[in-house]
């Protein structure tokens, strides 16, 4: 007896512990996406294609985290609505085209990055404001299409505050391959490989530079002790 008491008080606390962990990283999340919204609209430096995919993306975090302040953390804690519930589904409708939109603006993020250090004066050729557009619009409508076969085939995306996560009821495997691996995988894993890529080619470059630098120090020093 006394041991299933400990279990459920021990249950408990973890469950309230996460939940304030997800309502404050989420709060702390908008407050951060916010201020950097408003900072670019005010900036003439992020009035480019990169920095409409910047205020994009911000934007699409503000509406995924306001789902975590007002929703996934109070039932959470508080156990407000029961598992798979109808707010939740149609929670998850409104976020879902912003969450998936985040996964196309990082593949193109990391695409204008490889075209900024590799291809510089084809950048502005090739990066254009109307090129950023058309990569946040076809994010937008591939989570509208992914939300119609949703509502057409009984798909629900829902929370479950039993393992504290977000998963799917009912949906077909297909889908949730077209969904989740063939796209976030998918374009998550080219951006990691990208960017990680990229760090090592300006890591090499600034070493380069360095190198360079202290070959022609050693020359001046040798041209002055002769």
């Amino acid at each position: 007896m006394l041991d299933s008491e400990n279990k459920t008080e021990g249950g408990n606390l973890t469950r309230i512990s996460i939940g304030i962990i997800l309502f404050t990283n989420g709060a702390i999340g908008i407050i951060i996406n916010v201020h950097n919204v408003f900072f670019m609209y005010r900036s003439n430096d992020f009035s480019t294609s990169f920095g409409y995919l910047c205020k994009a993306r911000s934007i699409c975090n503000i509406i995924n985290l306001l789902s975590f302040v007002f929703y996934t953390a109070p039932n959470t804690v508080f156990k407000i609505l029961p598992v798979g519930d109808e707010v939740g589904r149609i929670i998850g409708l409104i976020s879902g085209p912003s969450y998936v939109a985040i996964t196309f603006i990082q593949f193109a993020v990391a695409f204008s990055r490889v075209i900024a250090v590799f291809f510089p004066l084809q950048y502005n050729r090739i990066c254009t404001l109307r090129w950023a557009a058309v990569v946040v619009i076809s994010g937008m409508l591939y989570g509208f299409v992914i939300n119609s076969i949703h509502v057409m085939t009984g798909c629900r995306f829902v929370y479950d505050f039993n393992v504290y996560a977000w998963g799917y009821q009912n949906c077909s495997q297909m889908l949730i391959y077209f969904e989740f691996v063939y796209l976030v995988l998918t374009a998550g894993a080219t951006s990691l490989t990208a960017h990680i890529f990229i760090a090592f080619s300006l890591i090499i470059k600034i070493f380069n530079s360095f190198s360079k630098v202290n070959a022609n120090l050693l020359e001046l020093q040798g041209s002055g002790l002769d």
